[in-house]
């Protein structure tokens, strides 16, 4: 995936389109080295624990359920 994903200190994360409209939406924590993802599609809600791989300033990385490694990185303003 190439849209960016907005994470917010808060506790809350969007993914936003190049034209600024809000395409997800959901909360995230972190606990026990693990990103807790809970979003609602279709009208349930959703938890997906993702493990932490490794983390610095500017990136992380994820182990997904099917076993691939996911990689996030701090897009500067």
């Amino acid at each position: 995936m190439t849209t960016p994903v907005h994470l917010y200190e808060d506790g809350e994360w969007e993914l936003i389109t190049e034209s600024d409209e809000v395409q997800q939406y959901g909360v995230w924590l972190y606990s026990d080295n693990k990103i807790l993802w809970t979003v609602r599609v279709n009208g349930k809600i959703h938890h997906d624990p993702n493990p932490v791989l490794s983390a610095t300033a500017n990136e992380f990385q994820l182990r997904e359920k099917d076993g691939s490694v996911t990689t996030f990185r701090r897009i500067a303003p």
